[in-house]
């Protein structure tokens, strides 16, 4: 029987995890159909209504904007109710039940485990940002700033994560010249296809006390902000890197059979 699994989206384009699992299916013969669902907010109800009946479904990921708005509909694994955020849901047909996890955590711990972080800069407030605030609590990182455009969304993430310093997003890059960190993130959407040339306020000179720089983009894999981390001399980590760790851990979660051929299929999306 064909194993459903969907990324839940609320707008319409292209996406690689669907690329990334036509070749899981092309490559080891696992019957898994992976499909985008682009879910505008007045269909969202009969699309949560779908998943529960329809019992070829096995899990779905979750994108923006519906990585917060989905808590109320599932039961939250720890890292869930520590972050309070959802990517990744495993659907239970027998008690109805959307069990909710947050792999995003775990796709940003990989990259730069290895790091010496101390320092950590946040540009964005939603879902991601959640994650990425998670991810440097349990690494350790002493200091965390979150820079978003609504300063309100950002003091939002302090209810979760308490000793997080907020900003608004128009000062990162005169923060980023005065300080030096060890690792700049950008959770937002800014850089992503169709609008490539957007970029979060910096440029190459603002980024030169920054060590490392991560954009959670995957759309173009260099994005105009990695562009400028190059100029500057940082060392770079794009979100395919952080797209390919979490559905590692997505695989698990859902219980997809012949797991190591299929996350060795996964890890060749880095080559």
């Amino acid at each position: 029987m064909t194993m459903k699994l969907f990324l839940l989206k609320k707008n319409p384009g292209p996406g690689m995890s669907k690329r990334m699992f036509d070749k899981v299916r092309e490559v080891t013969g696992v019957p898994v159909e992976y499909d985008n669902l682009v879910t505008p907010g007045d269909y969202y109800d009969k699309v949560m209504n779908k998943m529960k009946t329809d019992k070829a479904v096995l899990g779905f990921n979750v994108t923006i904007p519906y990585k917060v708005d989905i808590l109320d509909e599932v039961e939250p694994d720890e890292d869930v109710s520590a972050c309070g955020a959802v990517n990744c849901v495993r659907v239970d047909h027998e008690e109805e039940v959307f069990y909710g996890h947050n792999t995003d955590w775990k796709g940003i711990v990989k990259p730069v485990e290895k790091m010496a972080v101390r320092s950590a800069v946040i540009a964005g407030a939603g879902g991601a940002a959640r994650a990425a605030c998670y991810a440097m609590m349990k690494m350790g990182v002493e200091e965390i700033h979150v820079f978003n455009r609504t300063l309100s969304r950002a003091e939002a993430l302090r209810k979760n994560f308490p000793a997080v310093k907020v900003h608004k997003l128009e000062t990162i890059g005169d923060y980023l010249t005065q300080n030096r960190t060890d690792l700049l993130m950008n959770t937002t959407s800014l850089g992503m296809n169709p609008h490539p040339w957007s970029c979060i306020p910096v440029s190459a000179k603002h980024l030169k006390n920054v060590r490392t720089v991560f954009d959670i983009v995957y759309k173009p894999l260099k994005t105009k902000l990695l562009t400028f981390a190059e100029e500057a001399g940082c060392n770079v980590v794009n979100g395919l890197e952080m797209l390919v760790e979490q559905h590692i851990e997505n695989v698990r979660i859902w219980g997809l059979p012949e797991q190591e051929r299929i996350i060795e299929v996964l890890k060749s999306f880095k080559r």
